[in-house]
């Protein structure tokens, strides 16, 4: 079963570019190493450029466990966390709606369709862009 997540965080105005520099690195690794993240994105809020959510997809808690033991996620909290306003908090989330298994089920299409280097363009091109095309 997949493990859903979000990690909102702000990050001190004069260092957006720092961090998006960071978070660059950090999901450049992720696509990588992780083939059993299916989805890891992150969104700048468009109000508040210092504002960013990632979310992410595993396919498993194992998935999951392994993303959080990797030496890049260490590096990524040690650069991320001096720039941001509060420490980050990550949410872990569930489906409660039907519409669960088609998320599920387009993260992994998009996984497996996308440039190994570029998915979350690929989903907001493909599935974001044209959300009628996946309405069961």
């Amino acid at each position: 079963m997949t493990e859903q997540a979000m990690a909102p965080f702000e990050v001190h105005a004069d260092k957006i570019e720092e961090a998006k520099a960071a978070i660059r690195e950090f999901i450049g690794n992720v696509r990588a190493k992780e083939p059993g993240t299916l989805l890891y994105t992150s969104l700048q809020h468009k109000d508040n450029p210092a504002k960013f959510v990632h979310f992410m997809i595993f396919e498993s808690g194992d998935a999951h466990r392994h993303h959080r033991s990797t030496p890049y996620v260490d590096d990524f909290v040690k650069k991320l966390h001096p720039l941001c306003a509060e420490e980050p908090a990550p949410v872990l989330l569930e489906h409660f709606d039907s519409a669960g298994a088609a998320a599920e089920s387009l993260a992994r299409a998009a996984k497996e369709a996308a440039p190994a280097d570029d998915s979350s363009d690929f989903i907001a091109r493909n599935v974001l862009s044209a959300p009628e095309k996946f309405r069961g």
